[in-house]
């Protein structure tokens, strides 16, 4: 479990003009971003925000968009229960995902109730082809409780792109598409993390006892709907 502190801490972000300034204070190589809980820091490069270097400063590239910063300012306001065996990895990646790919304008995120963005994102580039998993409407992964049990280090290895595009799926079903959009067992399975939830057990609200074969059915049922082939157990 990755412990995040007390809420009462002060959070702080850092952002760089220079990539290399950002890899020498601990940026991942080839992140655009990054989180250290313990520290409740974020490092994030100009290179990955709608900015660009000009005479006298940075201005606004609208080439660009927000998701990086937004993705792990997420992280720092998650609170540290959701960080347990079972959560972290694909509800903590999820939802980060999820917040960071909703349509954003100055001062407002437009949830979009549809899914289309989160397709879109999913699937091919994203909205205005800035960026975007590329995953395909086909779209196999391991055996649901095995996926949402995959230690993080696992999570971020070789097939994260894949594992960081399924997780905005599954995270957006329980958001928007189960129970007809009223989020009862995402909720559930929350404040059992928060009530001390571990593990297996902490994910039982979300397959209410029928399993997660049938929680499977159901996740790939709902995007099926949508033109998004999801198939578990690969």
């Amino acid at each position: 479990m990755i412990k995040t502190g007390p809420t009462t801490r002060r959070s702080f972000v850092l952002i760089f003009g220079k990539d290399v300034t950002y890899y020498k204070s601990g940026g991942p190589r080839g992140s655009g971003g990054c989180y250290m809980p313990l520290k409740r820091l974020v490092l994030v490069p100009v290179s990955s925000l709608q900015l660009r270097e000009a005479a006298g400063g940075f201005e606004r590239d609208e080439r660009k968009d927000h998701k990086v910063l937004i993705h792990e300012l997420v992280h720092q306001l998650t609170p540290a229960a959701y960080y347990a065996h079972g959560s972290v990895g694909w509800f903590t990646e999820g939802l980060a995902e999820y917040v960071g790919t909703t349509p954003y304008h100055p001062g407002y995120f437009w949830v979009d109730p549809h899914g289309d963005t989160v397709m879109e994102y999913v699937t091919s580039y994203g909205q205005k082809g800035m960026g975007g998993r590329v995953l395909g409407k086909d779209i196999r992964l391991p055996p649901l409780k095995e996926f949402m049990l995959m230690s993080y280090r696992r999570f971020a290895g070789s097939e994260a792109n894949l594992n960081y595009g399924a997780s905005l799926a599954i995270v957006y079903y329980f958001f928007h598409m189960e129970g007809g959009g009223g989020a009862k067992k995402i909720t559930a399975f929350l404040k059992g993390l928060k009530a001390g939830g571990y593990g297996e057990a902490a994910l039982y609200p979300l397959h209410a006892g029928e399993g997660f074969a049938a929680l499977e059915e159901d996740i790939a049922r709902a995007w099926a709907k949508k033109g998004l082939n999801i198939r578990f157990g690969k």
